[in-house]
Protein backbone atom coordinates (compact mmCIF):
# COMPACT_ATOMS: atom_id res chain seq x y z
CA UNK A 1 0.00 0.00 0.00
CA UNK A 2 2.74 2.63 0.88
CA UNK A 3 4.63 1.93 -2.90
CA UNK A 4 1.27 2.39 -4.35
CA UNK A 5 1.05 5.65 -2.37
CA UNK A 6 4.57 6.90 -3.58
CA UNK A 7 3.71 5.88 -6.97
CA UNK A 8 0.86 8.25 -6.84
CA UNK A 9 2.48 10.95 -5.74
CA UNK A 10 5.65 10.65 -8.18
CA UNK A 11 2.89 10.55 -10.80
CA UNK A 12 1.52 14.14 -9.50
CA UNK A 13 4.77 15.39 -9.32
CA UNK A 14 5.68 14.57 -12.95
CA UNK A 15 2.65 15.56 -13.92
CA UNK A 16 3.06 18.83 -12.27
CA UNK A 17 6.27 19.24 -14.30
CA UNK A 18 5.01 18.72 -17.13
CA UNK A 19 2.41 21.35 -16.93
CA UNK A 20 5.00 23.46 -15.34
CA UNK A 21 7.37 23.53 -18.92
CA UNK A 22 4.47 24.01 -21.08
CA UNK A 23 3.55 26.81 -19.05
CA UNK A 24 7.11 27.78 -18.82
CA UNK A 25 7.02 27.62 -22.64
CA UNK A 26 3.94 29.54 -23.30
CA UNK A 27 5.36 32.24 -21.39
CA UNK A 28 8.22 32.94 -24.51
CA UNK A 29 5.01 33.85 -26.62
CA UNK A 30 3.66 36.58 -24.89
CA UNK A 31 4.60 40.18 -25.86
CA UNK A 32 5.72 41.75 -22.51
CA UNK A 33 8.26 40.86 -20.55
CA UNK A 34 9.24 36.80 -19.84
CA UNK A 35 8.84 37.57 -16.27
CA UNK A 36 4.70 39.02 -16.79
CA UNK A 37 3.93 36.43 -19.32
CA UNK A 38 5.15 33.78 -16.50
CA UNK A 39 3.00 35.17 -13.67
CA UNK A 40 -0.10 35.84 -16.27
CA UNK A 41 0.38 32.30 -17.77
CA UNK A 42 0.71 30.29 -14.47
CA UNK A 43 -1.93 31.97 -12.61
CA UNK A 44 -4.89 31.47 -15.90
CA UNK A 45 -3.77 27.70 -16.18
CA UNK A 46 -3.57 27.15 -12.64
CA UNK A 47 -7.28 28.92 -12.73
CA UNK A 48 -8.03 26.64 -15.85
CA UNK A 49 -7.06 23.61 -14.09
CA UNK A 50 -9.01 24.10 -10.66
CA UNK A 51 -12.25 24.93 -12.98
CA UNK A 52 -11.52 20.96 -14.16
CA UNK A 53 -10.94 19.91 -10.91
CA UNK A 54 -14.04 21.21 -9.34
CA UNK A 55 -16.35 20.61 -12.21
CA UNK A 56 -14.72 17.15 -12.09
CA UNK A 57 -15.80 16.67 -8.39
CA UNK A 58 -19.67 18.00 -9.20
CA UNK A 59 -19.68 15.56 -11.80
CA UNK A 60 -18.16 12.78 -10.38
CA UNK A 61 -19.58 12.96 -6.76
CA UNK A 62 -23.22 12.03 -8.33
CA UNK A 63 -24.44 15.61 -7.67
CA UNK A 64 -26.41 15.34 -10.76
CA UNK A 65 -27.40 11.71 -10.52
CA UNK A 66 -28.57 11.95 -6.86
CA UNK A 67 -30.39 15.18 -7.88
CA UNK A 68 -32.10 13.64 -10.98
CA UNK A 69 -33.36 10.90 -8.28
CA UNK A 70 -34.81 13.16 -5.98
CA UNK A 71 -36.70 14.57 -8.66
CA UNK A 72 -38.02 10.98 -9.75
CA UNK A 73 -38.86 10.27 -6.03
CA UNK A 74 -40.69 13.41 -5.54
CA UNK A 75 -42.69 13.37 -8.78
CA UNK A 76 -43.25 9.35 -9.09
CA UNK A 77 -46.76 8.46 -9.12
CA UNK A 78 -45.78 5.11 -7.62
CA UNK A 79 -44.56 6.29 -4.01
CA UNK A 80 -43.43 2.60 -3.03
CA UNK A 81 -40.57 2.36 -6.22
CA UNK A 82 -37.06 1.97 -5.07
CA UNK A 83 -35.34 4.46 -7.16
CA UNK A 84 -31.90 4.81 -4.80
CA UNK A 85 -30.92 0.73 -5.67
CA UNK A 86 -29.29 -0.48 -8.75
CA UNK A 87 -32.08 -2.82 -10.33
CA UNK A 88 -29.53 -5.79 -10.29
CA UNK A 89 -26.79 -6.64 -7.42
CA UNK A 90 -23.16 -6.48 -8.05
CA UNK A 91 -21.07 -9.47 -7.24
CA UNK A 92 -17.81 -9.03 -5.49
CA UNK A 93 -15.43 -8.59 -9.00
CA UNK A 94 -18.03 -6.02 -10.32
CA UNK A 95 -18.30 -3.77 -7.48
CA UNK A 96 -13.93 -3.89 -7.23
CA UNK A 97 -13.97 -3.27 -10.86
CA UNK A 98 -16.26 -0.26 -9.91
CA UNK A 99 -14.78 1.36 -7.42
CA UNK A 100 -11.36 1.07 -9.16
CA UNK A 101 -12.48 2.65 -12.34
CA UNK A 102 -13.78 5.31 -9.94
CA UNK A 103 -10.87 5.61 -8.25
CA UNK A 104 -9.12 6.08 -11.61
CA UNK A 105 -11.43 8.74 -12.80
CA UNK A 106 -11.25 10.96 -9.33
CA UNK A 107 -7.48 11.25 -9.94
CA UNK A 108 -7.15 12.43 -13.21
CA UNK A 109 -10.15 14.50 -13.78
CA UNK A 110 -9.85 15.76 -9.54
CA UNK A 111 -6.64 14.94 -7.66
CA UNK A 112 -4.18 16.24 -10.71
CA UNK A 113 -5.76 19.05 -11.94
CA UNK A 114 -6.36 20.16 -8.17
CA UNK A 115 -2.99 19.60 -7.26
CA UNK A 116 -1.21 21.65 -10.42
CA UNK A 117 -3.29 23.91 -10.37
CA UNK A 118 -2.97 24.78 -6.62
CA UNK A 119 0.80 24.87 -7.44
CA UNK A 120 0.41 27.21 -10.57
CA UNK A 121 -1.49 29.54 -8.32
CA UNK A 122 0.49 29.24 -5.51
CA UNK A 123 3.96 29.96 -8.13
CA UNK A 124 2.50 33.38 -9.57
CA UNK A 125 1.21 34.82 -6.00
CA UNK A 126 5.25 33.76 -4.99
CA UNK A 127 6.79 35.43 -8.41
CA UNK A 128 3.78 38.56 -7.56
CA UNK A 129 5.94 39.08 -4.15
CA UNK A 130 9.07 39.71 -6.74
CA UNK A 131 7.35 42.10 -9.23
Amino acid sequence: MNTHINRIWVVRGATFLVILFATLLLSFLGENTYFINLLNTSFLIGLFLLSIAGAGWVILGDFFITFAKGWKILFSRDKESEFWFDAEPLNEDEKIKKKLKGEVKTEWFVYLPFISGLMLIGLSIFLLLFF
